[in-house]
């Protein structure tokens, strides 16, 4: 016996029970699967089954938009004058909607599409899933990606477009960073910041431009994972790329602190790798009357010494990691004097300018260097190894590593702030607050 299945859809009367309309959205034969990719519906059946009832409950949603006869404006009387077509993009499919238009009788002017009546013609499940993709993704897999979800290509997913949202979503998260915040009188006791650097290549041969990124948590949020790592349970980090004179990551790196419980009580610990932008962003706190210790981060101060390392020969070993000792233990003077010593002992050119860049660095963040030793006995934070993987999973991962790409720096900035709002674990919370800001209630 020939049997079918067939989906009706239907719109009715909640306390009658009346049918008001009714549409057939599939009729499909059933017939015995020989392979298992016969069972049930295909990927393209599946998103043509959900573009056709998405279709037929638009239909009667739309009829209530504009359903009145009074200005929601000005309460005055309000005329029909003809319907507007205007698209609507949805998760997985494209539709026309049909919107009554209105003419008020006072004189206001009243939205007649959906941008003007919600904010936006993109659905709010589409356009995070949109940001959220270009964060991870070049806008060539996000676009492929998006168009095999939804079974054919979109023009919503192409890059240009993808572009476009990474743009508007970007800007709104900066916003809210650098909106104005007052530093409290009273706040946590303690704060840790780390800031760092990271290079982008810049659209032109042999260039590159860097993007500043500061992470700020409280001493508390340090959890043990296992003998060698660490992990930070709660965290705000912000990150730019622009050329502002760091206009963009000191507003960020204020409301960070500010985020994370600083008030003008707050001792906060700044570690940085020893560059003078670095200093910059952690010197633009001090205006708040709140005590701050920079430290020059001993990771830093590790990998230095190990890069220079081959500079030294073997007979000059003992008196370079004694200079190391000597940083360790809060004594960069006693540092500077033992490589200024193996600097005279070295013929080889370029051997020489490494140590001397290295007893520059030194000589540079003196005032930086502390008891490091004393504060691991301590039990206070002296460096940044087990948050040093934030540059690379903020910057490198999408911006570098094996992705032959170039970027402008107004590009990197824009797909720095969803990342750095997702590695801060603060996404969720972020995206409500951009959500209320693009979209609107329709009156």
């Amino acid at each position: 016996m020939p049997t079918a299945v067939r989906i009706i859809a239907q719109h009715y009367n909640k306390e009658t029970g009346g049918i008001l309309d009714e549409r057939q959205i599939r009729d499909d034969d059933v017939s015995k699967p020989d392979y298992l990719k016969d069972l049930g519906y295909l990927h393209m059946d599946q998103m043509d089954l959900i573009a056709k009832c998405q279709e037929f409950k638009i239909s009667h949603q739309i009829k209530l938009v504009n359903h009145t006869k009074v200005c929601p404006i000005c309460k005055s009387k309000a005329v029909k004058i003809g319907v507007y077509s205007s698209n609507f993009h949805a998760m997985y499919s494209d539709h026309i909607v049909t919107i009554q238009r209105l003419k008020c009788k006072g004189g206001c002017n009243l939205p007649y599409k959906l941008e003007g009546l919600f904010g936006s013609s993109t659905h709010p499940e589409l356009l995070k899933k949109q940001a959220e993709l270009t964060a991870e993704k070049s806008y060539v897999k996000a676009s492929k990606e998006l168009n095999y979800d939804a079974a054919e290509g979109r023009a919503i997913n192409n890059r240009t477009h993808l572009s476009r949202v990474t743009k508007i979503v970007s800007d709104h998260i900066e916003s809210l960073r650098t909106q104005d915040m007052t530093v409290k009188d009273r706040g946590v006791k303690n704060l840790i910041s780390m800031i760092d650097g990271g290079h982008v290549k810049y659209r032109g041969e042999g260039r590159s431009f860097e993007a500043m990124v500061a992470t700020v948590y409280q001493p508390g949020c340090i959890k043990t994972v296992d003998k060698h790592h660490q992990s930070i349970t709660d965290k705000r980090i912000v990150s730019s790329s622009k050329n502002d004179k760091q206009e963009s990551i000191k507003k960020q790196y204020l409301n960070a602190c500010i985020e994370q419980g600083m008030g003008k009580n707050t001792h906060v610990t700044c570690l940085a790798d020893g560059a003078d932008n670095c200093w910059s962003v952690t010197d633009s706190i001090k205006q708040q009357d709140v005590t701050v210790l920079e430290i020059l981060d001993w990771f830093h101060i590790g990998k230095k010494f190990k890069n220079v390392q081959s500079a030294v020969s073997v007979e000059q070993l003992p008196d370079y990691d004694k200079a190391k000792w000597h940083l360790w233990h809060g004594n960069p003077s006693a540092a500077i004097t033992k490589l200024e010593n193996l600097i005279e002992q070295t013929v080889d050119t370029t051997a020489t300018n490494k140590l001397e860049n290295l007893k520059n660095y030194i000589h540079n963040n003196k005032s930086k260097i502390i008891d490091y030793g004393e504060r691991k006995r301590l039990g206070l934070v002296y460096a940044s190894s087990y948050v040093e993987s934030t540059v690379s999973n903020l910057i490198n991962v999408r911006q570098k590593n094996r992705q032959r790409m170039t970027w402008t720096r107004e590009g990197s900035h824009q797909v720095l702030q969803i990342r750095s709002s997702k590695l801060s674990k603060k996404w969720e919370q972020d995206w409500k607050k951009v959500e209320a800001k693009i979209y609107l209630k329709a009156a």
